[in-house]
C-alpha cells in the first residue's frame, strides 16, 4: 500500500449510475471481468449475527472506475496482483498485491484502475447484527489496508464459497459465521503486528513534499543516520517499495492528476515533478500509466492536447 494524499484524480472521473439505494449511489464506468460470483439476497440472511453476503474474484484489464457515494455496508478488496486506486472517505492510496482493503461504510469510496496493467482482484461483503460492534472492538474501523499472504485469504475465500453456496443449512451457516470471525480477527492481529514506524512515516512525507526535487537517496540515508541498504529494507517493509520507487511513482501519479486538471503543457507538467528531461518524464510516464502524456490526456477528458 502507498498513500496517495491528492485524491482529485478521483474527483475528475465522471460515470453514470448503475445502482441506487436509498441514500446510497453507486457509479461505474469501465469493464470488469468476473471469475466467480456468489451473492445472497439480504431476506435470506435476515436474523444473521453474523455471515457473508457477496463473495467475487475479478479481473480487471483496462480502465474501470467505480464510485459508491455513502457506502452502506462494510466491504474487503483483495488484491491478487497489479494494482488499482482507491478511495476511502478523505483517505486514498495505491493498493497493491498482498493488500487487504477495508472499506467503511457511511463513506465516499471508490475503486479506479488506470490502463497498463492488469489487476486480479477478490471482494467479500461480510454482514450480520454483530459486524458493526466487532469491527470497533478489532479496531478495524481505523483501518484501511492490512498485509495478508495469498494462501490465508484463498484459504478463509474457499471456505466461505463453500458454505455461502449451502446458505440455507443450518449447518453451513454456523460455520460461514465462524470463518467470518476467524478473518476479521486475523485481519485485527496481523494490524497490530505491523505498525508503520515513525521514522518511516516521516521520509514518506518528505518524500511527497519535496516531489520536483532532486533528491540524492544516499543523502537521505545519511540524514536518517543509516546506510541505504538499511534505509532501503526499512522503507520497503513498510511501504513495499524502496525510497526511490516511491518517489517515482508518487511524481507520475501527481502528474496524471495535472494532465487531467490543468492547462500546463506536458513540459511544464514534466518540471513540476521533477524531471528534467521532457523525453525521459513522456517515457516514465508511458511505461507507469501504459499511454502518454498527451494520450492520457486526451483520453480522460483534460485540458486538450499541448
Amino acid at each position: 500500500m502507498r498513500p496517495l494524499p491528492d485524491l482529485s484524480l478521483f474527483e475528475k472521473q465522471a460515470a453514470p449510475i448503475i445502482h441506487r439505494d436509498r441514500s446510497m449511489r453507486v457509479s461505474s464506468r469501465g469493464v470488469k471481468t468476473k471469475s466467480e460470483v456468489l451473492s445472497v439476497p439480504d431476506s435470506v440472511l435476515d436474523g444473521a449475527v453474523l455471515s457473508c453476503g457477496y463473495l467475487g474474484r475479478s479481473v480487471i484489464r483496462d480502465f474501470f472506475f467505480q464510485r459508491m457515494q455513502n457506502q452502506n455496508y462494510f466491504s474487503l478488496e483483495y488484491i491478487y496482483s497489479g494494482e488499482i486506486l482507491i478511495r476511502s472517505g478523505s483517505r486514498g492510496y495505491v493498493a497493491e498485491p498482498g493488500d487487504l482493503c477495508l472499506l467503511r461504510p457511511n463513506c465516499d469510496n471508490a475503486l479506479l484502475h488506470l490502463p497498463g496493467t492488469e489487476c486480479r482482484k477478490a471482494g467479500m461483503i461480510p454482514t450480520g447484527a454483530l459486524l458493526p460492534e466487532l469491527v470497533r472492538s478489532l479496531q478495524l474501523d481505523r483501518a484501511d489496508v492490512c498485509r495478508l499472504d495469498a494462501a490465508l485469504w484463498d484459504g478463509c475465500f474457499d471456505r466461505m464459497k463453500t458454505d455461502l453456496k449451502d446458505i440455507m443449512n443450518p449447518a453451513a451457516r454456523r460455520r460461514l459465521s465462524g470463518v467470518v470471525f476467524e478473518l476479521l480477527t486475523l485481519l485485527a492481529d496481523l494490524r497490530r503486528a505491523s505498525p508503520v514506524p515513525a521514522d518511516m512515516a516521516g521520509l514518506q512525507a518528505y518524500l511527497e513534499e519535496h516531489l520536483a526535487e532532486p533528491l540524492n537517496m544516499e543523502r537521505l540515508a545519511a540524514e536518517n543516520r543509516m546506510s541505504l541498504p538499511t534505509l532501503n529494507k526499512r522503507f520497503r517493509a513498510a511501504f513495499n517499495l524502496t525510497p526511490y520507487r516511491y518517489l517515482m511513482q508518487a511524481r507520475l501519479l501527481r502528474a496524471a492528476r495535472l494532465l487531467g486538471e490543468s492547462g500546463l503543457s506536458v513540459k511544464e507538467i514534466g518540471a513540476l515533478v521533477g524531471y528534467g528531461s521532457p523525453f525521459h518524464f513522456s517515457s516514465e510516464f508511458t511505461r507507469f500509466h501504459g499511454r502518454s502524456p498527451r494520450e492520457f490526456r486526451r483520453l480522460d477528458g483534460g485540458s486538450g492536447d499541448r
